[in-house]
């Protein structure tokens, strides 16, 4: 008798627990957003330690030949694809907190590029005054793969600065690493001699995911 008794009260908690949905789990964290970079718009130029044509230049690159590396990209937000480029000295990024602006291309293209994760209702619904956004992007090293060169193991760092139609602000911010390798974003090929390196990025997803950090 004890053990039937026993398992209809176990049988009830059962069929209870199973009736009783449970409680919603957030698939992403809050105020998040996710910013793809326009596919095959990642270019990276710069000059390799050897030239290609060691028999003529065995002293390295002359300087008729030499060249700053340039980076370009552009990356898709709510009002459209904003296109970003920087050139430095070889070697040597800009300086780490230095943030470069970005350009808003003016050929269309609205409401393609961010993809809002769910749960995120900070600027949906609420208008954006378009030449009071700034985005704007910074590079430093990055060490992941240890000491590399820069142009190729670098921290890409995306900040949205939105003001929306009540004038009040908000400040956005993500980053992820850039680098070559077999399973990197980039894949880079040796151009003609004097030509130095190019890289691209690659057929998969390439995206910065940005969280609100600031505003008022």
């Amino acid at each position: 008798m004890r053990l039937l008794t026993l398992l209809i009260t176990l049988l009830s908690f059962l069929l209870h627990t199973l009736a009783t949905p449970l409680p919603p789990s957030p698939a992403f964290p809050p105020d998040t957003e996710r910013y793809p970079i326009d596919r095959h718009s990642l270019l990276l130029h710069f000059m390799t330690d050897t030239t290609g044509l060691e028999n003529l230049y065995p002293n390295g690159w002359p300087e008729w030949a030499k060249f700053d590396s340039r980076l370009q990209f552009t990356i898709l937000m709510q009002e459209g694809r904003w296109q970003c480029a920087a050139e430095w000295t070889p070697g040597v990024l800009p300086g780490e907190g230095v943030f470069l602006p970005c350009a808003l291309r003016q050929d269309g293209g609205k409401g393609t590029g961010v993809e809002k994760r769910e749960g995120l209702s900070a600027i949906e619904g609420r208008g954006i005054i378009e030449d009071k956004t700034e985005v704007q992007f910074t590079l430093r090293r990055w060490y992941g793969l240890g000491v590399r060169r820069p142009e190729i193991s670098v921290m890409l760092g995306i900040r949205r600065n939105v003001t929306l139609d009540d004038e009040s602000h908000e400040i956005w911010y993500g980053e992820r690493p850039l680098y070559s390798s077999q399973s990197g974003p980039m894949f880079c090929t040796l151009g003609p001699p004097l030509d130095g390196m190019r890289c691209s990025d690659l057929d998969g997803p390439l995206a910065i995911n940005s969280t609100r950090v600031g505003g008022g």
